[in-house]
């Protein structure tokens, strides 16, 4: 059995403008109150092993741009 709705008085952009609210409250519930700040840095030897290459491999990666490395101190 299909249900069906009719709007009386509400224009196709308010519909689209009520959706919208609708799904931003949503997604705004949907998202961590607090932001991950735990940001762990890995060196190069763990960052070869995670991705099962080799240092020289993950030099030239780093110098194409392919991956972004940060030096630290």
């Amino acid at each position: 059995m299909a249900k069906e709705i009719y709007l009386n008085g509400m224009t196709a952009d308010q519909l689209s403008e009520m959706i919208r609210e609708s799904l931003r409250d949503e997604l705004q519930r949907l998202r961590p109150i607090h932001p991950k700040t735990d940001t762990k840095y890995l060196t190069r030897h763990e960052t070869a092993c995670r991705l099962r290459i080799s240092l020289v491999t993950l030099t030239d990666w780093v110098n194409r741009g392919k991956i972004c490395a940060h030096k630290i101190g």
